[in-house]
């Protein structure tokens, strides 16, 4: 079996990286033409015109006899079937002049990385052939990469993580990998994460395994596409709610953590795969579990903030969901003209009732509920309360269906993913 190697590109490389790109291009090629079929208009008023017209020529006729209708369906059947075919025909067609034009586009652009300062492309070649290339291209002050091609992770990844040494040795800053969908920073000692890591919006798979991170960053709302993260073996001793604004997760791996309990939150997702695994904090909590209602009420303060919060939520809550943050945000800004920085800064900050929905500001009132998994394991879950709905088992299941006061913040009005992407952060003070 032929070694792969990575090296720099060179001319000679062209008819590889035309290749390469045509091959790649041509698996997605009857994918891509199936979907302009589907969604170009043009095809759809051909058919709607020549369905038009086969009923009208048959609506001139009678239709009482069996055949007629027989015949009328069969011409529908060949017009639907000989449109869809030959307009297949020419989106292939064209789809192919348009792979010719762009492989030699790439390959212009590999070429034009080596005449620039600070700019590089590479090949992955095995044997005499090429099998993957990237280029790292310098613009704006920043490093970015490029023309990734490779079609699998076991060789696209080498290619990457070259790009990013060269850019380390000439201290270039990469700028955000946009389409990155698996990244691996297992065994780094990380204490933190850089809150550009919500820019990668399309990342899938996240290993921060076996680090030093002691709290779940915010910023990782903001990966939907998630689903896949691993947080075992880190100091982490406590799960945002924010986690369950993740609504494509699949696996979450919380083993080997220092977590007492996961948030009520987090079991509205249909988490296949949930591993807490060896939470000596938790098995021990489980263990010697004492239920306590006892709690102190909300300050004057807390009540305060909650009634200048509620209405504002309720009017955001109403419109359509791409604008709930611009008109929370637009709301909030409206205050600073009333309210000190102090107060504003802490009114910009509230978090959600884990069963309603409202805001609070100060410590939430816990309660808890140990759940028996299906491979018997015990998790214990945390709801972080704006105020005492229940006591017990019993008055949790009895505040379910209960009806709710009226001008009340429901779940339904308040869901945990309504407000996904606010920080506070959007106007500055």
């Amino acid at each position: 079996m032929n070694q792969r190697v990575i090296r720099e590109y060179q001319p000679s490389d062209a008819g590889g990286i035309r290749e390469l790109y045509a091959e790649r291009a041509h698996q997605l090629r009857r994918k891509q033409v199936l979907q302009s079929v589907i969604t170009e208009t043009a095809p759809r008023r051909f058919w709607q015109a020549g369905t038009v017209g086969i009923l009208g020529l048959h609506m001139s006729q009678t239709l009482r006899e069996q055949s007629s209708v027989m015949t009328l369906l069969v011409e529908l059947a060949l017009w639907s079937a000989g449109l869809g075919f030959a307009w297949y025909l020419w989106l292939n067609s064209k789809y192919q002049r348009s792979i010719t034009a762009r492989s030699y586009s790439v390959v212009n652009d590999f070429s034009n990385q080596r005449l620039k300062s600070k700019s590089n492309a590479w090949v992955m070649v095995e044997g005499n052939k090429v099998i993957g290339a990237v280029m790292l291209s310098f613009e704006g002050g920043e490093g970015r990469i490029r023309s990734l091609t490779g079609g699998k992770s076991q060789i696209e990844l080498p290619l990457v993580q070259t790009a990013i040494l060269f850019a380390r040795q000439n201290k270039i800053q990469i700028a955000c990998l946009s389409r990155l969908t698996y990244l691996d920073l297992s065994h780094n000692q990380l204490e933190t994460l850089p809150p550009t890591i919500k820019q990668l919006k399309r990342l899938r798979h996240l290993d921060l395994s076996h680090n030093r991170i002691r709290h779940i960053p915010e910023s990782l709302q903001a990966l939907t596409k998630l689903t896949d993260l691993n947080l075992s073996n880190n100091p982490i001793d406590y799960v945002p709610s924010s986690i369950a604004r993740l609504i494509g997760l699949i696996t979450l791996d919380l083993s080997y953590t220092k977590i007492e309990g996961v948030p009520a939150e987090l079991m509205q997702l249909s988490l296949p795969t949930l591993r807490t695994q060896h939470c000596d904090n938790m098995e021990r909590k489980i263990q010697g579990f004492r239920y306590s209602v006892r709690h102190n009420p909300p300050s004057l303060l807390e009540t305060c903030a909650r009634r200048l919060i509620a209405p504002l939520l309720l009017d955001a809550a109403r419109r359509k969901k791409r604008k709930r943050n611009e008109v929370l945000a637009g709301s909030l800004k409206k205050l600073t003209d009333d309210l000190p920085t102090h107060l504003f800064v802490r009114i910009s900050a509230f978090s959600q009732c884990s069963f309603c929905g409202g805001p609070y500001f100060e410590l939430p009132i816990l309660r808890y509920r140990i759940m028996r998994r299906q491979d018997d394991s015990w998790v214990l879950i945390e709801y972080r309360l704006c105020s005492a709905h229940w006591a017990d088992e019993k008055g949790r299941l009895l505040a379910l269906f209960a009806e709710q006061p009226v001008g009340s913040l429901t779940a339904k009005q308040l869901p945990v993913e309504l407000f996904q992407g606010f920080t506070g952060d959007e106007f500055n003070l």
